[in-house]
């Protein structure tokens, strides 16, 4: 009876101990899995935290891919328009220098100082214009009016090399400007004191006499 209570007793104590060893492997494992668990937690926020610095990074360097597209696009056609500027530019002035050479050209080879006629179509001369330079440089115009007068005074220069004011030394004065081309000069009355003779009218001479 005593052999058999001590079985009993050494069994007991044989389970006793294998429930405890089966606790501790239990809580082992149930550590272990809770460890598992973290580190698949920390993996899954480095790979998110990773994933979503390389986006941002990817991300920022698009960006600043397109802006310096954008820069040099806008830098290029900013470029090619100045450059279709600046020859626009040359192009006009170019041609304001070639209208500056002409203009020059036939100022100096055209000379207001001679002998202009209206002539009517005929052999005769009907009124007339002459513009003289004096040996102290001044200019003596005189002016034949038909039928009606002849004005003589003195000419000045303008800016234009065509145009000479003229002012007479008459009693009451008359003043003018005379217009003179290659075609002949026209005498256009501005100021008068003479009742004969009213501001606005003119005296053609379309044929330049050569004397």
């Amino acid at each position: 009876m005593k052999k058999q209570i001590f079985l009993f007793s050494a069994l007991a104590a044989v389970l006793v101990s294998g429930c405890a060893v089966a606790g501790k492997n239990a809580d082992s494992t149930n550590e272990q899995i809770v460890i598992s668990t973290e580190i698949n937690s920390n993996t899954d926020e480095n790979t998110d935290e990773n994933t979503a610095d390389n986006s941002d990074e990817n991300a920022d360097e698009n960006i600043e891919a397109n802006a310096d597209a954008n820069t040099d696009g806008a830098a290029n056609e900013n470029a090619a328009g100045q450059t279709g500027n600046s020859t626009e530019q040359t192009g006009n002035a170019d041609e304001q220098t070639g209208n500056t050479d002409d203009a020059a050209d036939s100022e100096a080879g055209f000379n207001a100082f001679g002998h202009y006629a209206d002539m009517q179509g005929t052999n005769e001369i009907y009124s007339d214009i002459w513009i003289s330079e004096l040996s102290d440089g001044s200019i003596a115009v005189e002016i034949g009016i038909f039928r009606l007068t002849t004005l003589r005074g003195v000419g000045y220069t303008t800016d234009d090399a065509n145009v000479i004011n003229f002012v007479s030394d008459s009693e009451d004065v008359i003043k003018g400007t005379i217009e003179c081309s290659e075609n002949g000069a026209v005498f256009t009355v501005t100021e008068s004191e003479w009742s004969l003779l009213s501001v606005g009218e003119t005296v053609e001479c379309t044929t330049v006499v050569e004397d």
